[in-house]
């Protein structure tokens, strides 16, 4: 569990998309014909590899540019209500993205996106969101 630092506002987007860039990989075959289709013998094979995960890494960084401040700002808001209609516009707001420029076309991807964001945010910030959701007394 982590607190809800910027740092780790930034670790939790890289690693929500870095699992989703893996889930994408082998569910959506990407790999296979970003890399193996394109490859002839092993050293193309690495060469071929390298170049995905290069592409995966950037385009993760952009995603982390884009949305760690707002991730970050919905963390502070102290009101329930506020609170979940943010996050749930962000989440809804990083699967139009990620569909509009990815994968057009493809909502399907959309919805694996809000998924595993969902659940690494639960994995991440439990926590912190049992905190904001529990009363104290």
């Amino acid at each position: 569990m982590l607190t809800t630092k910027y740092r780790n506002i930034v670790f939790f987007i890289f690693s929500k998309y870095l699992i989703f860039s893996i889930v994408l990989a082998f569910l959506d075959n990407r790999f296979k014909s970003i890399v193996l289709d394109n490859s002839k013998t092993t050293a193309d094979l690495m060469v071929n590899s390298f170049h995905y995960f290069i592409y995966v890494i950037l385009a993760i960084i952009v995603y982390v540019a884009i949305f760690s401040l707002p991730y970050y700002f919905a963390f502070k808001i102290n009101n329930k209500i506020i609170f979940i209609l943010t996050i749930s516009l962000i989440f809804f707001g990083e699967s139009l993205f990620y569909v509009w420029f990815n994968s057009p076309g493809n909502l399907r991807n959309g919805e694996i996106d809000l998924l595993v964001g969902i659940l690494t945010m639960l994995l991440f910030f439990f926590k912190p969101l049992k905190q904001k959701f529990v009363a104290h007394k």
